[in-house]
């Protein structure tokens, strides 16, 4: 923890106000580093696999399935229309708690290196008020990850509605 506050310090994000008290700054450019380091370092290390349903009609009914909301989340696009409405998934994504053979079984997937249901390891920690979505950040930078245009618009309505009152 040291050395992330540390390095915090080091590239001017936070300063420090007086012995006890520290102050965030420059959130927008920190959002857009961790953003980056996100999607470049950590996120490709929690790739569990690629799949597809048994049945290629269930991909309509996504939102439909009974997902474990403490241990499994949508994602990406799927993120993107439960916080917005306005976008409809061409590709799904999970982040989840669950054993990949427990995850097959329980929602009917087939393992598929060209499927278009991406599943991904959780890697919060902290508990999160909404039991099926990944929280906001997340999800925002899932869809500025997929350089599409409809996915940024998304990206943008999620900025507007759900972080931007903390980093501005």
């Amino acid at each position: 923890m040291k050395l992330i506050l540390d390095g915090l310090i080091d590239e001017g994000f936070v300063l420090r106000k007086n012995d006890r008290e520290l102050k965030l700054t420059n959130k927008k450019d920190l959002l857009q580093k961790w953003i980056t380091g996100y999607n470049e370092k950590l996120k490709p290390t929690l790739l569990l696999g690629n799949f597809k349903f048994m049945k290629a009609g269930d991909f309509n009914k996504w939102k439909e399935l009974k997902i474990d909301g403490e241990n499994t989340f949508w994602g990406g696009e799927a993120a993107g229309n439960i916080y917005t409405g306005y976008l409809l998934p061409q590709t799904l994504t999970l982040y989840t708690n669950e054993k990949k053979l427990d995850l097959m079984k329980k929602y009917r997937l087939i393992p598929d290196n060209k499927g278009n249901i991406t599943v991904f390891e959780r890697f919060w920690r902290f508990g999160w008020e909404n039991d099926n979505v990944v929280p906001p950040i997340i999800a925002y930078a899932d869809l500025l990850e997929t350089n599409d245009r409809r996915c940024i618009e998304t990206a943008q309505k999620i900025y507007e509605q759900h972080l931007k009152n903390t980093i501005e």
